[in-house]
């Protein structure tokens, strides 16, 4: 998992002291940062102050006072300045709700372009929206600028007061994806969002520690070499499909958006315990990693006073030749174990083999929880 996660998916080299997040691509940020302002690859209308946005950022001194001639056009009528405040209002609305739905549509677009690259997408996005918020405060900014003339001094109030409202939106998803960040690889340098709390391990170091328990159970063990050698084989198979299945997706509420984790048929939070459910999820594998150990990783070892033990496994005849087949787990390939029948108790055997009845079919169970109970 860390492999698959912390190498593929976040682009992380965990050896790295301290942990140094992959570059992302400034041209892919500005052909980003292009689409947004032009509307390319958009189905969604962006509205008529985006549109004159644009042309505003185009030049190398930004000057709105254009467009800010144009909305006084009393024949074209684009701002409701001289109309009854409520219908100001449902304006106001309407222009936030287009905004709203034209940045999820743009960042689902980057998220679907970086996930069809196997990379999760949100450093991406995160470095696009800093950009996205800098050109914003260009915009307010030369806007501030003309503030001092009265003849435009309502109108210019009325068009900041939208453009803040963008900015408060923009705000909302930068903390949504920063937050995210911060729970994958920790808090970073120029986020505006809190840190987590002190105790808090991000899930990369988690799947870390977590590959490191297990190579340190199995690197001594029979057959390790031969089990790595099948192992990256099927990860080199299986390691794009199971990508598929990781993305990050936008939810639409009311008046924002919100980024959740699609994990298989899981949907998860910021919040969640996302190591744990990335680490349940491998028993959809547990069926074929079974089958990978073989007879010749098991050493044969002799037991004293084999009447009171029982050998379980498929291997258990390797393992310990001298000793009963017990009618438990007798096709299980990666498990062999002997047992005192004189001292297990049925519950001990229902928690080691995790079943309900003793005298059913058995599931096999992943060796390292046998081990654990």
């Amino acid at each position: 998992m860390s492999q698959l996660i912390n190498q593929q998916w976040l682009g992380l080299n965990m050896a790295q002291e301290p942990l140094t997040l992959p570059a992302t691509d400034t041209d892919v940020i500005n052909d980003y940062i292009d689409q947004f302002w032009h509307g390319s690859n958009s189905q969604r209308p962006s509205g008529q102050f985006l549109k004159q946005s644009a042309l505003i950022l185009s030049d190398e001194k930004p000057n709105p006072l254009k467009f800010i001639m144009e909305q006084t056009d009393t024949e074209t009528d684009a701002i409701p300045l001289a109309r009854p405040y409520h219908e100001q209002k449902v304006f106001c609305d309407h222009e936030r709700q287009i905004f709203l739905a034209y940045l999820e549509e743009w960042c689902h677009i980057i998220l679907e372009n970086e996930q069809d690259k196997h990379h999760w997408g949100l450093l991406v996005l995160w470095h696009t929206l800093q950009r996205l918020e800098q050109d914003f405060e260009t915009l307010i900014d030369s806007m501030k600028k003309l503030s001092g003339n009265e003849y435009f001094m309502s109108l210019l109030a009325f068009i900041l007061s939208i453009y803040i409202d963008y900015r408060a939106i923009l705000n909302g998803v930068l903390g949504n994806v920063e937050h995210w960040i911060s729970v994958f690889v920790g808090w970073q340098p120029n986020m505006t969002v809190n840190r987590l709390p002190k105790d808090f391990t991000a899930v990369c170091w988690k799947l870390e520690e977590q590959r490191k328990t297990t190579e340190k159970r199995l690197q001594n063990q029979p057959g390790y070499d031969a089990m790595k050698a099948i192992y990256e084989q099927w990860f080199e198979e299986n390691s794009t499909h199971f990508m598929e299945q990781l993305r990050f997706r936008l939810v639409s509420k009311e008046q924002h958006f919100l980024i959740q984790l699609q994990y298989f048929d899981c949907t998860l939070e910021a919040g969640d315990n996302i190591p744990a459910v990335f680490r349940e999820k491998l028993d959809r594998y547990q069926d074929v990693v079974c089958q990978w150990s073989a007879e010749d990783w098991v050493t044969a070892e002799n037991i004293s006073e084999p009447i009171n033990w029982e050998r379980v496994g498929k291997f258990s005849q390797q393992g310990y030749p001298n000793l009963n087949r017990a009618p438990l787990n007798q096709d299980d390939p990666f498990f062999t174990a002997a047992l005192l029948v004189t001292e297990i108790q049925p519950d001990s055997l229902k928690t080691a083999f995790s079943v309900n009845q003793i005298d059913g079919s058995p599931i096999y169970t992943w060796s390292n929880y046998v081990a654990e109970n």
